[in-house]
Parts: C-alpha cells; structure tokens; sequence
C-alpha cells in the first residue's frame, strides 16, 4: 500500500512527521498526506523527487515492486547512511571533534559516500597546501621586488657616476682647472 511506502521512507528518514518531509522534499503537505491515507496515488514526480533526494528506487516507491534502495546495496541507502541535517548558516557552533567523529564514520560506512569524502578531502587538503604555498611564494616575490627595486636604484647611481666620469675630457679638464 502506498500509505505503508511514504510511512516507511518517512521512519527510514529518522521517524520525521509528514510536515517535515514536506518542508525537506519540497512536496506539497495535502499530496503527502493524501498519498499516505490512500486517498490520491504517489504520483510520478512525488517517487522522482524522493529519489532524487535520497536515492529511493522510483518503481518502488509508485508501485511496491523491487527494492527501496537497490542502488546502494544491502539495505543501505542515502537516508540511512546520511542522516538529514540543517544547512549550516553560521549560527551553530561547529565542533571539531563533532565533525571528525561523523568523517570518520562517513570513511567507515563503506557506502558510495566513503570515496565521495575521500575525494574532497584530498581535495580541500590540496587547495589548502597550495594556497599556504601560494602564501609562501607570494611572501618571496615581494622580497625580491624590494631587491630589484634596491638594485635598480644602485645601477642608476652607477650610470650617473660613469656618465659623469666619461664627460668630454675638456669638461673634466676644466672642472680641474678651476
């Protein structure tokens, strides 16, 4: 039955209420719960974004027939390894060890999300090398300018010495003589 397929995903989804699979989904309220009552059939595009969002197999979730989840093998799937969680917008407080506890159970899983993460870290952990060594090469271009600007200065002494000694020798005799 189809209320038994939306009341599954929506405990597969951490037991959360139909207004928040709504609000996560982008469904309309009335159609979710029209749907899970029996009154109106799952339509297509209520199985597309559900599949979309977290990966629940279209065929199943409008007819009953197959798996939830195939795509991620033995009953694991993009709600029960990923649970859903706010954007961050600043306001809450990121701690460290918080974050390195769910990476390390991300890594763990198994699941398609363990090269995922793998991937971006490697990643992250490259922008932010390359950007200190950007830093680094940054720091030294400007020592260098400063000493090509120091030495540039000192061959324009120079020049004006040399010109000044290789004037017409009758200039240089007559500063002499004076």
């Amino acid at each position: 039955m189809e209320e038994n397929r939306l009341k599954i995903i929506r405990d597969d989804l951490g037991g959360i209420s139909q207004a928040q699979l709504a609000s996560r989904t982008g469904i309309p309220l009335h159609k979710i719960k029209y749907a899970e009552t029996g009154n109106e059939k799952i339509s297509r595009e209520i199985a597309q974004i559900l599949d979309e969002k977290f990966g629940y197999n279209r065929l199943w979730v409008l007819t009953g027939e197959g798996e939830p989840y195939p795509d991620h093998g033995q009953g694991q799937h993009v709600a029960a390894t990923t649970p859903i969680m706010p954007a961050y917008n600043g306001e809450v407080e990121l701690k460290i060890s918080d974050l390195l506890h769910k990476t390390a159970v991300v890594l763990e899983s198994k699941t398609i999300f363990t090269q995922a993460l793998r991937s971006n870290i490697e990643a992250f952990h490259h922008a932010i090398t390359s950007e200190s060594q950007l830093a680094e090469f940054s720091g030294i271009i400007n020592k260098q300018s400063t000493q090509i600007a120091s030495l540039q200065s000192q061959i324009d002494d120079l020049r004006r010495q040399v010109d000044r000694l290789t004037a017409s020798p009758t200039t240089a005799a007559q500063q002499k003589a004076s």
